[in-house]
């Protein structure tokens, strides 16, 4: 990739929100084996590996997280961890609950649930599940659509 010149490589992410930089760790990790990976490829061991029965509607989870962020939140400059500030500092953009509309919300509710139906017999993947809903979906309900945040408040009314 960087050889004959690069003995090395230093990764660091803000422990705090992981979860913003987790697959591009994981995979510049393969990257940095094999100049040839397949993100495609990468994406979907990740999530098999971090899922297990779940992986397809975590997958669709995560594409439509990432495709929201890209095409509508990153306009805030702001992260998901960043959202109570966001809220408030509108200035003419569009509000988070309509870049995270109602449907949204309702769609990854539903999203998740079934992705922890699925788990129900792996205690780890279900940890995951939840740890991934608490850090997305929860806290988009709370900022967005008024919500308490918590797991029980993630269905938007």
């Amino acid at each position: 990739v960087v050889a004959p010149l690069t003995h090395g490589a230093y990764m660091d992410a803000n422990c705090e929100n992981f979860l913003d930089y987790a697959f591009n760790m994981y995979y510049y990790s393969q990257y940095a084996w094999e100049e040839k990976v397949d993100v495609n490829a990468v994406l979907d061991e990740q999530n098999k590996t971090l899922f297990g029965p779940a992986a397809k509607e975590m997958a669709q989870v995560l594409a439509a997280f990432e495709k929201k962020f890209v095409y509508g939140a990153s306009q805030w400059r702001y992260y998901i961890y960043d959202l109570p500030q966001a809220t408030t500092e509108s200035q003419g953009r569009k509000s988070l609950a309509e870049v995270y509309d109602a449907a949204f919300c309702t769609r990854m509710t539903a999203l998740f649930d079934a992705a922890e139906k699925k788990a129900q017999k792996d205690g780890l993947v279900r940890s995951r599940i939840a740890l991934f809903r608490k850090h997305l979906l929860d806290r988009v309900v709370a900022y967005s659509h008024g919500g308490a945040g918590s797991h029980s408040d993630s269905r938007v009314r």
